[in-house]
């Protein structure tokens, strides 16, 4: 597994990489030492979902994404990563999600 500095790091990119984008807004979240283990997250928003990405330094991994309008849409996944390749796949995966959902 790549240390939880490059996989932060990779989300950090991730984020600001979205930067420009007009579909979905995005937050990236610094790692947090207040919990027993450091945390970063992703936030995203579009017209009709909200969602986190949230990522732990032994490379756990969730994600939860849900329709605002249709509480029966929604994704949640648990998982690991171990590379930056895998961080940006649950990421784009994420936003996939929330993009293909029924806009209001």
């Amino acid at each position: 597994m790549q240390s939880a500095t490059d996989l932060f790091a990779a989300m950090a990119s991730w984020a600001q990489a979205q930067g420009d984008r007009t579909d979905v807004t995005v937050k990236f979240r610094a790692p947090s030492t207040t919990y027993p283990k450091n945390l970063a997250s992703v936030e995203l928003e579009t017209a009709d979902a909200v969602g986190t990405v949230t990522i732990w330094d032994s490379g756990e991994c969730e994600t939860d994404v849900m329709s605002k309008t249709d509480p029966d849409r929604h994704l949640i996944r648990t998982g690991e990563v171990s590379t930056a390749a895998d961080v940006v796949t649950g990421l784009d995966s994420a936003i996939a999600f929330a993009l293909q959902l029924p806009q209001t």
